[in-house]
């Protein structure tokens, strides 16, 4: 049965870039959608062309409104959606018109709660490819979740996904009067409740970045971002007692708190209140980086203790601790793989080895970076690696 989707674009003054946006959802591949343009109160001209592509365009519905920010605007959309899925663009983005057709088609009979791409970053001109990942998957919601928050093939914004629309329509309201970090919020609670994810190697959506777009503007209402953080931390400790995902997200959190700092301080505009803020939250990262993660410790004595190091495994979790470690300057001597498992010589300059033609010293220490590892341990121990040389990657 095919699905019918519905588009909304909350826009606001963006009138320089609005009509690329709406060029780009009229000539859609795809037809069986529904576009809702909400005009949050504009003061330029993106009424007046709100208006005039809904003349020439049957698919089209326009709300006007008085501004009331990002998040009610959308709400506003999702009040009269009528599509089986609901997808988010913003108003100066723009998407490939082939980008809804791929996303739709590749539902087939698993019936997602929530589908998703990758996205393009727009910026100064240029194309850059965010997620390379090339393979659909369906995932459960605890994958999902992790690789959100890794940003394995996509990430916790809005862009380039379709969501169920009961699942929006009946949700409790989730909003803020601040847009800060209203997605991150959004796509939480959306995937936590969600059965499963599918993803799809797309990257037809175009995510645009300027100096006066919202998340390149400093006010300190965007500290707001560090209340919903705060919250969302809290919310992962009760859903769920795998570390892993409170982990990343705690990653998340003070990578982007320090970065604020240096942004303020680089601008000449860190007051009192803001250095504050933020070095609490900082402060309550590091502590809780030391408390969920005990294992960055023993990892890294485990890789000082050997003069050559090994990774098991090629794929997902063997590519998560690779760049781990080069992060760490910690040189890799090679990877393992099961016999028959090798699909070529190398993998980032280094050499990927069968394990039945390497050859174990006592000065080797392996990382074991796979899902199902107990076959792999036991094959390690008969080949004569003993366990102090062996080590687990926190995922596994």
């Amino acid at each position: 049965m095919q699905k019918t989707i519905s588009v909304i674009v909350p826009i606001y003054n963006k009138d320089k870039y609005l009509v690329q946006c709406l060029d780009s959802l009229v000539n859609q591949e795809y037809k069986d959608m529904e576009i809702i343009l909400v005009d949050d109160g504009s003061t330029d001209n993106c009424g007046l062309l709100c208006d005039a592509f809904k003349k020439k365009t049957d698919n089209i519905v326009v709300i006007h409104k008085e501004n009331q920010g990002l998040p009610l605007a959308k709400n506003s959309g999702i009040e009269i959606a009528n599509g089986d899925y609901i997808s988010f663009v913003d108003a100066d983005d723009y998407v490939d018109a082939d980008f809804f057709s791929k996303l739709v088609n590749a539902i087939a009979d698993d019936e997602p709660d929530i589908v998703t791409g990758g996205y393009v970053v727009y910026k100064n001109g240029v194309n850059e490819n965010v997620f390379q990942k090339k393979d659909r998957r369906l995932l459960n919601k605890d994958e999902a979740i992790l690789r959100m928050f890794e940003k394995q093939c996509y990430d916790w914004s809005g862009c380039g996904k379709l969501y169920k629309r009961e699942m929006l329509s009946t949700m409790e309201p989730w909003w803020y009067h601040s847009s800060y970090g209203e997605d991150t919020e959004i796509n939480w609670k959306l995937f936590r409740s969600a059965r499963n994810v599918l993803y799809v190697p797309t990257y037809g959506y175009h995510y645009r970045i300027y100096n006066a777009s919202m998340m390149n503007t400093l006010s300190q209402d965007a500290l707001v971002y560090f209340d919903r953080t705060e919250k969302i931390l809290d919310e992962i400790e009760k859903y769920t007692e795998d570390g892993r995902i409170k982990y990343v997200f705690n990653e998340i959190v003070m990578q982007q708190a320090e970065w604020e700092f240096e942004r303020f301080e680089e601008q000449g505009e860190l007051t009192k209140g803001i250095s504050t803020r933020l070095s609490s939250v900082i402060q309550a990262c590091r502590k809780g980086e030391k408390d969920l993660y005990p294992y960055k410790k023993e990892l890294s004595d485990f890789c000082n203790k050997y003069d050559h190091l090994y990774i098991y495994g090629t794929g997902h979790y063997g590519e998560m601790a690779c760049g781990y470690l080069e992060s760490c300057g910690i040189n890799i001597t090679g990877f393992l793989v099961t016999e028959g498992h090798k699909v070529s010589d190398f993998l980032h300059d280094t050499p990927v080895i069968e394990l039945n033609k390497w050859k174990p010293q006592c000065q080797e220490g392996v990382l074991v970076a796979v899902k199902d590892n107990q076959d792999i341990l036991l094959g390690l121990q008969m080949k004569g690696v003993h366990p102090d040389q062996i080590i687990n990657w926190y995922c596994v």
